[in-house]
């Protein structure tokens, strides 16, 4: 017995994936084209065998397409894969046009100044612990041994902060951005690079607040020794810089990485499964648990009226765009499809005691900021539940208690905050159970 566990702890071990965690607006999903990079960077257009990236819901081999089209990930990534000889993953959640104000406030900004956690904070958290908990569905190959580090932070982001006074507000929030991170992902000591906005004049001219948040971002990074800052300054002017530009930023990127990535993270496994297990405690308080899944389903029953705010009105078992049911990354097969503003009202069976549903903006609808609703449920024309503004890849739970002699209940999705564009709203595992 004492030999074959010596042989055991002899034999070679898989080694530990390198991850790292990308965040932030347009810039950082990319605007480089893959056909610059085939010109001018062709050892860049090869797909690896030992760096991947996950991007909006796929787990590829690194390659331009692979985040977007061409990110800061590519030369990132190359740069990884040559340094180390365990693999690489790139874990990427970015949105055009999002501010760290609202859209990814931190929670410790809201303990600070209060208002909600950001969409964007709560998606991407969401969004790594998915992949690192569920690796066989998610990123089988890059995660092949079961074992990882999180190695880095990268964020690119800053230009929408840029204004309505947002800019002063912007170191603070930043240095709440990065604890909170490393709280989350059980990684006190994990390195950040922070990429600078550059000085065009959409955001430096008429007063705006271009330096005040370089100043910010330089800040940050100055107080912080495991804080990089990459200076973009001397590229392109324009909003997305110039076609190769997130090339040349991706390859400042890891220059100023690599050193701290060489050094082991010291990720606290216990820590981060513990931060896993209270993601919906804080970023949905209210919203309870899972209800049980209904016995009878309302896309199986008549409807009194259905009417939805854009298309040929809600849809059985389908999204407002006729596909599958998706909501928060889960499919499902039973449920309806519908489009801000809505309501659906069906006549209630005196032998059911309870309304139970999931819901959220359909996944088809990607991660588009432009999204957001809020659902309800109304008894007998009275609201007794409602949910909060859900935005894209969100979802709330309803669990309803029906009184007795109840005759009609009605689902709406109101428009929330944003207009009704892309509000592909769905009621999915929505029915009843019995008293």
């Amino acid at each position: 017995m004492l030999s074959l566990l010596l042989l055991a702890a002899l034999a070679p071990q898989e080694p530990a994936t390198k991850v790292f965690l990308l965040a932030g607006q347009s810039n950082m999903v990319g605007y480089t084209s893959a056909a610059w990079v085939r010109e001018h960077r062709p050892e860049l257009a090869a797909p690896r065998d030992d760096v991947w990236c996950s991007w909006n819901r796929q787990c590829l081999p690194l390659a331009p397409g692979a985040g977007h089209e061409v990110g800061p990930e590519l030369a990132v990534g190359h740069a990884l894969g040559d340094a180390f000889d365990q693999p690489v993953l790139l874990v990427k959640y970015a949105v055009g046009g999002t501010t760290l104000r609202e859209d990814w406030r931190a929670p410790s900004t809201v303990a600070r100044d209060g208002g909600q956690i950001g969409y964007l904070y709560k998606n991407t958290l969401k969004h790594l612990h998915r992949v690192l908990a569920r690796p066989e569905a998610s990123c089988p190959d890059a995660l092949a041994s079961g074992a990882f580090e999180i190695a880095g932070f990268l964020w690119f982001q800053g230009e929408n902060d840029c204004f309505d006074g947002r800019e002063q507000v912007y170191e603070a929030g930043l240095r709440d951005l990065i604890a909170d991170v490393r709280s989350a992902t059980g990684t006190p000591e994990l390195p950040v690079v922070v990429v600078q906005i550059n000085d065009s004049g959409a955001w430096d001219g008429n007063n705006g607040g271009g330096p005040a948040v370089r100043a910010a971002q330089a800040a940050v990074a100055e107080a912080d020794p495991l804080v990089e800052l990459v200076v973009t300054s001397d590229l392109d002017e324009g909003y997305h810089y110039a076609d190769g530009d997130h090339v040349i930023i991706g390859e400042r990127i890891a220059e100023v990485l690599l050193p701290h990535a060489r050094r082991p993270s010291g990720t606290d496994q216990a820590a981060l499964a513990e931060a896993r297990a209270g993601l919906d405690a804080l970023f949905y308080p209210g919203r309870g648990p899972r209800p049980a899944r209904p016995e009878v389903h309302v896309s199986d029953l008549e409807w009194l009226e259905a009417t939805a705010g854009y298309g040929d009105g809600p849809k059985r078992d389908r999204s407002n765009d006729g596909n599958p049911l998706s909501v928060d990354d889960t499919a499902y097969a039973k449920g309806v499809g519908t489009h801000a503003e809505s309501k659906i009202t069906v006549a209630l069976d005196p032998s059911w005691g309870h309304f139970v549903a999931v819901c959220g903006i359909d996944d088809e609808m990607g991660m588009r900021d432009v999204c957001s609703v809020v659902f309800r449920v109304a008894i007998n024309g009275k609201v007794v539940a409602q949910s909060v503004t859900v935005k894209s890849q969100e979802a709330w739970y309803f669990d309803v208690p029906i009184p007795i002699g109840a005759k009609r209940l009605t689902l709406e999705v109101l428009e929330a905050d944003s207009g009704i564009n892309s509000d592909h709203a769905d009621w999915v595992d929505a029915g009843f159970l019995g008293r």
